[in-house]
């Protein structure tokens, strides 16, 4: 078994022997650098693009946007493993690899039933991002960590429940796929993202100032006015309440402001931000 960990700077701090051997890295190396060297010595996992940087770009906008993740990869000396990502409270990533190369079908079926169990239990099964549960758990530990520019955001979709109506649950389905895609990609690697419910999510943006909020929330807002433009695009808005944290702030009080931002966006006519005093 393979075991590494990835603080939330993406550096490598702690991996077993088996770890180290198999992707011939050393503690201290960055997860890019890690990959960039399997790739150049042909070690590790195989990678298959005519492109590493342009592939690399891509798999870093989508690394640890979901609290836990598995997946099958081959390794270039010939292994089949199954790989688990699990991101923890403080941002950083267990990595666990199991050598699958001998299992039987059944065997093989067995772990992936298990690891996807416990996924289920961090993960919102119709959007593909983190769950409430997840969610609050990142915000508790970014605000135990004493933050000094913590914003969190409750963003909640316009007129919803008239999507559905109008159009039916896989359409509005369809557009909470849409909108959690748009959010994970709007953010960086130690922000997070999760649907609380509904049509409600949630974003925690470490050392970030209100005002830095405000400015991603309207570029995603822009996005979805740009996309209802696009024949056959999908259609629809989006509100949100900002709220910084403030020292003495318990994780419901912060939630409450936040909520309350919102309700006066959706007062002021929906299709906006406001920040919490």
């Amino acid at each position: 078994m393979l075991v590494g960990y990835f603080d939330a700077d993406d550096i490598l701090t702690y991996a077993n022997p088996a770890f180290l051997r198999s992707y011939d890295a050393t503690l201290g190396m960055s997860w890019s650098d890690l990959l960039r060297h399997n790739h150049a010595h042909q070690v590790g996992c195989r990678i298959r693009t005519d492109d590493f940087e342009a592939w690399l770009l891509s798999v870093r906008g989508r690394r640890a946007k979901v609290p836990y993740r598995s997946f099958e990869a081959d390794f270039l000396d010939g292994r089949w493993v199954w790989m688990t990502e699990i991101v923890d409270p403080a941002g950083g990533m267990l990595c666990i690899a199991s050598d699958i190369t001998s299992l039987r079908p059944g065997e093989r079926d067995l772990r992936q039933s298990r690891d996807r169990a416990l996924r289920f239990a961090y993960t919102d099964a119709l959007t593909g991002i983190g769950n409430r549960r997840h969610g609050l758990a990142l915000l508790e530990a970014a605000m135990e960590r004493q933050p000094g520019s913590l914003s969190v955001a409750l963003l909640d979709l316009d007129h919803f429940k008239q999507i559905n109506d109008q159009h039916g649950h896989a359409h509005g389905d369809e557009v909470l796929r849409d909108f959690a895609h748009r959010l994970s990609h709007a953010i960086r690697r130690d922000d997070t993202c999760a649907r609380l419910g509904g049509e409600e999510f949630l974003l925690v943006l470490p050392d970030t100032l209100p005002a830095d909020a405000g400015h991603l929330l309207e570029r995603l807002f822009q996005q979805l006015r740009d996309a209802s433009l696009v024949p056959g695009g999908l259609d629809y808005r989006c509100s949100a309440g900002i709220a910084a944290w403030q020292d003495g702030d318990t994780l419901d009080l912060l939630l409450r402001r936040a909520d309350s931002a919102l309700y006066q966006a959706k007062s002021l006519g929906r299709d906006q931000w406001q920040l919490a005093p």
